[in-house]
């Protein structure tokens, strides 16, 4: 989707799947364009938003993710992208 380098801020999400402005929201997860309180107008992928986050992107872009263990990558990521933290090379 987006290399990890370009993600400038990662936390959890903590609302549910807001006002759909496109998309399908609720069969099988919430995918597609929506707008919330917390983040405005964003992209979705979640299907449990018990287990979701959201990332901004440098291009100020939104995005809210979920997976199994989502505190794990949320710390995962934010620990790479510390500002001075080593970053693995990309190829």
């Amino acid at each position: 989707m987006f290399p990890i380098d370009c993600i400038q801020h990662i936390d959890v999400y903590n609302e549910e799947a807001g006002i759909r402005i496109f998309g399908s929201g609720g069969f099988w997860g919430f995918v597609g364009l929506f707008y919330s309180k917390q983040l405005g107008k964003h992209s979705a992928y979640v299907g449990d938003y018990h287990e979701a986050f959201y990332i901004i992107l440098n291009s100020g872009k939104k995005v809210v993710l979920s997976c199994e263990n989502r505190d794990f990558i949320i710390s995962s990521i934010t620990k790479r992208n510390a500002p001075n933290s080593p970053k693995q090379p990309t190829n």
